[in-house]
């Protein structure tokens, strides 16, 4: 039997007594768990649980809350803003540690508003594996401060009853807004303070906030924009990102508008003119839509919705054409407009009551943060005219219908800052990236995000067929290639069922 080394006894001793002391000041609350926040950063974010505010449906785990950050990151001792979030959490019994962060659109949509739709549209199937992370970003609704410009729909309500024509609408629309941005500033905000680099830094704090080291970034149109940078900016926080309907940093959106509308419109027409059941029930459907647009323009019909009788034109075919590719989600919004279009030309309007219904529905959008992202990183000086240019081979509704003087006249006044060259500049990534585009989409087309993922060198692309905006919410197809990526976004998907 050997002897134990004695000399080793106080040495022993002495280690004991350190653990001992360490667990005796943990207990006491002298060490501190070590903070995922920078200090260099000037401020500590918070998170602080509360009720949702939205409502909340039944059979799920949810903790909502309010992330606390700067205003304005420059200023980390000046004003703090709140945003609203909710913590989806996972089915299953032992979840994967990193999350799907949920980036929506507009920007100034109210993501916690369509909770519902977009856990039946995809987040039922995500909260199998891993939590799912909503949130509205900062300046929109439930946040605190909220930009919203009230009574927007009440005007659009009465534009319509009073049958205003585009041009009118557009001229209203510019004294409206500019009287909202004149009531924002007079409440203090800093409408600067409302861009994409603060909105992706409030992503990174929410993240780290709530406990997670890395996340899942699913971004959609302009969410997808949001996701772009958070990967440039904040790289480190990033598992994985979905692109969703994106658009590449170095395209100003508006000024292909027009451009990338007619190139959805001109897909379905040469679509249905080339099906034989199509082409036989719809014959000559592009000619019908311009007829449609001329008759309507220069005699509205007036239909009664409720709230009471209003006058449809040709550019609210063009918007509810538009809206089909935008928010109909998947291939019922493509198959409808030929039949849409016809029931127009047939004069039978009030057949599409329930379309303009949707089309005026009140919302709770926040045209401030709108205004205050678009006029900063999208509306450069002189594009007016350069969408002028852009459109001038393109059917004449189409181009005076989207390209007005409206969107750059408020954001010559908007004042939310300059575009820096960084904000143009192509996004540079080896993080893993999945890049999907449905093929009609009127607004963010595929040859964008082929753009995008050019410069994602870890990136796997799929043009979707038969839809358009938002490819996973309006797709099986597009969702199963989705939860492929987040189990491995290494491996490229088995994409399959796009041949189907």
């Amino acid at each position: 039997m050997k002897k134990t080394k004695r000399w080793l006894y106080p040495f022993l001793g002495i280690f004991a007594g350190l653990v001992l002391l360490v667990i005796i000041l943990a207990i006491s609350g002298v060490f501190e768990p070590l903070s995922p926040f920078d200090p260099s950063w000037g401020y500590t974010p918070v998170f602080d649980t509360a009720a949702c505010q939205f409502d909340k449906p039944l059979g799920y785990e949810v903790e909502c809350g309010y992330l606390t950050v700067p205003e304005d990151r420059s200023q980390p001792e000046g004003p703090t803003i709140r945003l609203h979030a909710a913590v989806f959490k996972s089915f299953s019994p032992d979840p994967a540690s990193d999350p799907v962060v949920h980036l929506y659109g507009g920007p100034g949509g109210s993501l916690l508003d369509n909770v519902a739709f977009y856990l039946q549209a995809g987040g039922d199937e995500i909260l199998r594996k891993r939590d799912y992370v909503l949130f509205n970003q900062r300046g929109t609704r439930y946040g605190e401060p909220f930009l919203d410009c009230p009574g927007a729909m009440d005007q659009v309500w009465d534009e319509a009853r009073a049958g205003l024509n585009h041009a009118e609408r557009s001229a209203r629309g510019v004294e409206f807004m500019l009287a909202c941005r004149q009531e924002l500033m007079n409440q203090g905000i800093n409408l600067g303070a409302y861009s994409s680099v603060e909105n992706a830094a409030d992503v990174r704090d929410l993240s780290l906030a709530l406990g997670y080291d890395q996340v899942n970034l699913y971004g959609v149109s302009y969410g997808s924009r949001l996701a772009l940078v958070v990967m440039r900016d904040h790289p480190s926080i990033v598992r994985s990102a979905i692109i969703d309907s994106g658009y590449p940093m170095q395209i100003y959106i508006n000024n292909e508008f027009a451009l990338s509308a007619a190139r959805a419109f001109d897909l379905i027409f040469d679509g249905c003119t080339s099906d034989v059941n199509c082409s036989e029930q719809y014959p000559d459907i592009e000619a019908t839509f311009y007829r449609v647009i001329d008759k309507l323009n220069a005699d509205p019909a007036s239909i009664t919705l409720s709230k009471g009788t209003v006058f449809i034109d040709g550019d609210n075919i063009i918007d509810l054409t538009f809206g089909s590719l935008y928010t109909f989600y998947g291939s019922d919004g493509v198959t409808w407009i030929p039949h849409m279009i016809t029931v127009a030309d047939e004069g039978n309007l009030s057949y599409l009551s329930p379309a303009f219904e949707v089309m005026f529905a009140e919302d709770d959008f926040s045209e401030g943060m709108y205004y205050s992202i678009i006029c900063r990183e999208e509306v450069p000086e002189g594009s007016y005219e350069i969408a002028r240019a852009l459109a001038a081979d393109l059917p004449e509704q189409i181009r005076d219908h989207y390209v007005t003087p409206s969107m750059f006249a408020i954001c010559e006044v908007w004042n939310s800052g300059e575009t820096q060259p960084v904000d143009k500049d192509p996004i540079v990534s080896d993080i893993p990236a999945l890049v999907l585009s449905g093929k009609y989409d009127p607004i963010t087309p595929p040859p964008y995000n082929r753009i995008v993922a050019q410069t994602l060198s870890n990136s796997f692309f799929y043009e979707i067929p038969g839809i358009g905006h938002g490819a996973m919410r309006g797709s099986d197809c597009a969702l199963a290639i989705g939860l492929q990526f987040l189990d491995d976004p290494t491996t490229e998907p088995d994409a399959s069922c796009l041949d189907e």
